[in-house]
């Protein structure tokens, strides 16, 4: 077996000893003193650098408030996706597109976005 020598055996011990030694010592050094508070009573007023931009997704429910819901499955027809901030695209199976129609309208009513903006686009 190879012989190691002092500090390769204890040098990293030695080094963690001296640096717990410092640490106690400034610990001793500064616990007696009192640190000195001008107004204790004086109410801290933090103003923001920065406001927050709206994050992608407070956008998309506001310029698309159904995006969550999509795809919206139907009896008889499928909401697959926005087009725009106010259209949808609607497939059609197998129903009339009036019915159709009529059940988007009566969905956009549940979800609180029937207004005169809302469009559909058929596919």
């Amino acid at each position: 077996m190879e012989k190691r020598g002092f500090w390769q055996r204890y040098g990293l011990v030695l080094v963690l000893g001296i640096v717990a030694v410092l640490m106690v010592a400034i610990k001793i050094r500064y616990s007696k003193v009192e640190w000195v508070v001008e107004n204790e009573n004086a109410t801290v007023i933090l103003t923001p650098t920065e406001i927050p931009k709206p994050t992608e997704r407070v956008l998309q429910n506001m310029d698309y408030p159904l995006w969550q819901e999509l795809p919206y499955k139907g009896e008889g027809f499928v909401i697959d996706r926005y087009i725009n901030e106010s259209t949808v695209v609607v497939i059609p199976k197998g129903l009339d597109k009036k019915i159709v129609e009529k059940e988007v309208w009566n969905w956009f009513e549940e979800n609180n976005v029937a207004t005169e903006e809302m469009k559909i686009s058929w596919e």
